[in-house]
């Protein structure tokens, strides 16, 4: 009991100037194999059971050394008696979440390959994957650890890592949307990334210049369709193929010459469940 009581006083004297919480805290983990005997359940309510408490066979020197973070010292306490899904968290839990940690990181992977908690060592090194990886290499490390460690609980999290870098996804930039009826050098600028085909209606409509209809208003959006000329409509149609589903795909092409009036453009990919874009061009 007297670990835990040296634990609070380190607590509470850690947001104290003139504490004494490093001194509480060597004495609360003084005696770690002491500590490894006693279960943290028998300290309830004053210690809550953590959800990853099995992984240490519900002992009270997890508890004590986690709110010291002391991870150094739980690591090669839980290392020297073999208890390697232990040494192997507690040793993750000291290692900080940025670039500099892969090394690091990839040491312990192989450290600890064989464990299913190994997985979670892998979910931090993608964490600390930078924007300037490739996602191609993002693809092939995602894949390699989900064969690799594929029992463990939060493995999912990859998954969906995944899963959200070959998203289908479109997304278009106008160089111009006020341009007069002679214009013939409006740029439209297409990214995509996993789908085959883009389409894109030009339509004008019976709305005047300065109308106030918003795109993003859903009563505006009915009043504004049922203002579209049918006859009007042009349709240009963007195929891209021969690409993998996670590369990012940019295109480019010129806009038509319209006549005089207000235009609705709307951009969808009939093929994929993505919510369509719709944008205003003025000629005039």
């Amino acid at each position: 009991m007297s670990a835990v009581y040296n634990c609070i006083l380190g607590v509470i004297g850690r947001n104290d100037d003139d504490g004494n919480a490093e001194d509480y805290f060597k004495k609360a983990l003084a005696n770690p194999s002491l500590l490894a005997s006693q279960k943290a359940a028998d300290f309830k309510p004053l210690i809550k059971i953590g959800k990853n408490d099995d992984i240490f066979k519900g002992d009270l020197l997890h508890v004590i050394g986690m709110q010291v973070g002391n991870y150094d010292k739980l690591h090669s306490y839980y290392k020297s008696v073999g208890n390697r899904e232990a040494a192997c968290y507690t040793a993750l839990m000291g290692i900080k979440e940025e670039k500099e940690s892969i090394p690091k990181l990839d040491s312990l992977m192989q450290a600890y390959s064989d464990l299913p908690i190994c997985g979670e060592v892998a979910l931090k090194r993608y964490a600390c994957m930078g924007e300037d990886t490739s996602v191609e290499e993002k693809i092939a490390y995602i894949d390699k650890a989900l064969v690799r460690w594929a029992s463990w609980k939060r493995i999912v999290a990859l998954r969906n890592a995944r899963e959200e870098l070959i998203r289908p996804m479109f997304d278009v930039s106008f160089d111009k949307r006020n341009v007069s009826s002679s214009e013939k050098n409006n740029w439209v600028k297409l990214n995509t990334r996993n789908v085959s085909d883009v389409v894109i209606t030009i339509t004008r409509t019976k709305l005047s210049g300065n109308h106030s209809l918003s795109l993003g208003d859903k009563d505006d959006m009915a009043k504004l369709k049922a203002s579209l000329l049918p006859a009007t409509k042009q349709t240009i149609n963007r195929t891209f193929t021969g690409h993998k589903d996670y590369e990012a795909v940019k295109d480019s092409f010129l806009m038509p010459t319209l006549p005089l009036g207000v235009y609705l453009i709307k951009i969808e990919s009939p093929e994929k469940n993505i919510t369509p874009e719709y944008a205003f061009l003025l000629c005039q």
